[in-house]
């Protein structure tokens, strides 16, 4: 199969498909980044927003690490209680998760490192409103001591200050 049929077929197959998974969106953009792609409109995933994602499956490589970036860009047309963006879950307190904010603060943003622990930052400006993108950057480094050097989240270039409940670990579940 030549590279520009795979091309229209993983824009067929990918064309409804919802990313709300966090780790799955860097692996469908690293997968897309290897198919040769055209900019302009139809070469974009299309999310309903009720019941889409897409799933890469448990990728053992993301366990037990020290230091990793994930990045998005988002639209979004409505806000709801943690939506997630990104995320690799083994249980409620055993992931990583970039999402929107709690039910009252649904314009803010959530990031998460849990290791058997609930370790999360949350931004409370109002900083994220329907109809816009916005390039979101969650950035973990294990390696350092405290919860605002371990866990970063940039919107659009710019650091967000955090507010943090419990402790972030030093390396994914």
């Amino acid at each position: 199969m030549e590279n520009t049929d795979l091309h229209r077929k993983t824009q067929r197959t990918h064309r409804k498909t919802t990313v709300q998974s966090g780790i799955t969106a860097l692996l469908l953009a690293l997968s897309l980044w290897l198919v040769p792609m055209q900019a302009g409109a139809g070469n974009a995933l299309d999310f309903d927003g009720s019941d889409d994602l897409v799933n890469c499956g448990d990728i053992d490589a993301l366990d037990n690490i020290s230091k990793m970036t994930l990045e998005a860009w988002v639209r979004f047309s409505a806000l709801g209680r943690l939506n997630s963006i990104i995320c690799k879950r083994g249980d409620h307190y055993n992931k990583f998760q970039l999402s929107l904010g709690e039910s009252s603060n649904t314009d803010d943003i959530r990031v998460q490192m849990g290791d058997g622990t609930l370790g999360y930052g949350y931004t409370s400006a109002d900083i994220i409103s329907t109809g816009t993108w916005y390039h979101l950057a969650m950035v973990f480094d294990g390696t350092q001591t405290g919860n605002a050097d371990r866990l970063k989240l940039y919107v659009n270039g710019v650091q967000q200050s955090l507010a943090f409940s419990d402790t972030v670990p030093a390396v994914t579940a």
